[in-house]
């Protein structure tokens, strides 16, 4: 149901809310850049101002939320003072010489509204004078100007908040304040950012005639995108090796509160101006949209972790490279060199005279076996090994390398439960 326009989440300062559906909303052509304010009920005006009435609710929720650009300077209709004298010189002079620019009006921010709030309490305005400018459904932005003395300073201070723009997500928050709350919205895949900048070459111009349409931008190599399987399941399919963006429609269903979304189809995966306009005003007027009951996410994408391979396990290498891998010394090899060399030694005092000493050599490997008896805690006088056996540096090694399989294998784990959550599907945008 349509919420009251005095209430928190009604009037979120960050975004629509979920109860501010299109029943409240006045009618409105998207495709027109400044629609006339007489679209909804009886207006007035207040030296050249659009007095806009606090109480007609859906007039409010009109300029707030519509999406067109407005600059509002805040009037106390207390005062005894004509609200028409208490617009500054500098905002008359701006809203006659930029007409073009925005719809320029008057409101009474301190009176309370049906729900006994005032707009100066929702959005914290600072004490008079005040003078704000709104547009693309986003908060009200106050405009400091003080020191303004000519039109053009007023133009350069409301025109960043007024003009049409493509807003960087940079987290869900950020992603549910611009898109998953509003109206309708259209959320632009890519992966490059010459791929973006070649989409906001035809979209801007495009967003600057639908204003009832937010935009936003989601870097697909940082973030995934989650929507309900329902709409995921639509997706078409397109080159993955083709450079181009792609465009996904969030809207809410006019008359009701239920949300649609629709993907859109190019011909040669090419972004045409002609098409990317009629998809936007699809979107705008929430036609042909598929229904879904799970809003929209992003989360971060994970980490790509390297494989682990331990240094005694066999790694499969070409044919032409065996000489080289041979060539590698392996801890197997570093404990038979150690017995290598005591042989050779032998061997070199056989050489040197005595046939008994190089027949002995071969007893060497004893030494295996008082480790081993020594390992297991059965040392009969035997000698030790202080360097260790083959088998005591494995042992010693194994405990880190399991370490570091096990935790890649949870996270592994977590990933995957995460995805595979029911009702859920990552699309690749």
């Amino acid at each position: 149901s349509c919420a009251n326009l005095g209430d928190d989440d009604a009037l979120g300062g960050e975004d629509e809310g979920d109860d501010f559906d299109s029943r409240g909303a006045a009618p409105s052509s998207s495709s027109s850049a400044s629609p006339s304010p007489n679209t909804v009920g009886a207006t007035e005006e207040v030296g050249g101002f659009v007095k806009v009435d606090v109480q007609n609710t859906e007039w409010m929720k009109e300029v707030l939320f519509g999406g067109q650009p407005w600059v509002l300077h805040c009037a106390d209709s207390r005062s005894p003072d004509p609200e028409d004298s208490q617009v500054p010189a500098v905002v008359a002079e701006a809203a006659q010489e930029f007409k073009s620019m925005a719809n320029f009006g008057v409101v009474d921010c301190w009176q309370r509204m049906p729900t006994g709030k005032t707009l100066a309490h929702r959005f914290d305005f600072p004490r008079p004078p005040v003078t704000f400018a709104v547009a693309n459904g986003d908060p009200p932005a106050v405009l400091d100007l003080q020191g303004a003395v000519k039109a053009w300073q007023v133009k350069r201070k409301a025109g960043p908040h007024l003009a049409a723009s493509v807003e960087r997500i940079d987290g869900q928050e950020r992603f549910k304040q611009f898109c998953a709350n509003r109206r309708a919205c259209i959320v632009v895949g890519f992966k490059t950012a010459l791929s973006l900048a070649n989409a906001l070459r035809t979209l801007t111009p495009l967003l600057e005639t639908n204003r009832a349409v937010r935009a936003v931008a989601v870097d697909t190599t940082v973030w995934k995108v989650k929507l309900d399987e329902r709409l995921a399941t639509t997706k078409p399919k397109k080159d993955a090796a083709a450079d181009v963006v792609s465009l996904l429609c969030l809207a809410r269903r006019k008359g009701g509160s239920s949300r649609g979304g629709a993907f859109f189809r190019s011909s040669g995966g090419e972004l045409e101006s002609a098409a990317a306009e009629e998809f936007l005003r699809r979107c705008a007027d929430a036609r042909s949209l598929v229904e879904f009951t799970r809003s929209p996410q992003i989360s971060t994408r994970p980490a790509e972790v390297p494989k682990y391979r331990s240094p005694t396990s066999p790694a499969s290498t070409p044919a032409g490279s065996a000489s080289s891998a041979s060539s590698a010394p392996s801890p197997k090899k570093k404990g038979g060199s150690g017995a290598s060399s005591v042989g050779a030694s032998s061997a070199g005092a056989s050489n040197a005279g005595s046939g008994r000493v190089g027949r002995k050599a071969p007893t060497k490997p004893s030494i295996r076996k008082t480790d081993s008896s020594t390992s297991s805690g059965n040392n009969r006088g035997g000698r030790r090994d202080d360097v260790g056996s083959r088998r005591q540096l494995e042992e010693e090694e194994e405990p880190a390398v399991v370490s570091v399989d096990e935790d890649e294998a949870e996270a592994r784990e977590r990933a995957a439960e995460e995805e595979e959550e029911e009702g859920w599907e990552e699309v690749e945008l």
